[in-house]
């Protein structure tokens, strides 16, 4: 999965299940104390609002576990955000 890039053939719905299980990893990570949408939910989104993310022309799977870790980081600095956001990607194959 490292070294899939997303162009205007990639078919988007052929590689979702990576980031899709990535989410759901980190969400068990979290713990079952908290919501989903509270905390990778809240990740996956500032990430997407980010102005790097969106200036970044050749978008991989690698770049945005890169900057999901890196908003967990700054989101969650007390739960170990960072820690089980990276942990997610580690477990589908990425090393942000």
């Amino acid at each position: 999965m490292k070294n899939v890039k997303w162009t205007t053939s990639t078919d988007v719905h052929e590689y979702m299940c990576v980031p899709s299980h990535a989410f759901y990893l980190a969400a068990q990570n979290f713990g079952l104390d908290t919501y989903a949408y509270e905390t990778v939910g809240k990740i996956w989104y500032e990430a997407l609002l980010n102005p790097e993310f969106k200036k970044e022309a050749n978008q991989t799977f690698a770049y945005w576990a890169t900057l999901t870790t890196q908003t967990a980081a700054q989101l969650f600095p007390q739960q170990n955000g960072e820690a089980h956001v990276r942990k997610a990607w580690e477990d589908v194959g990425l090393n942000p």
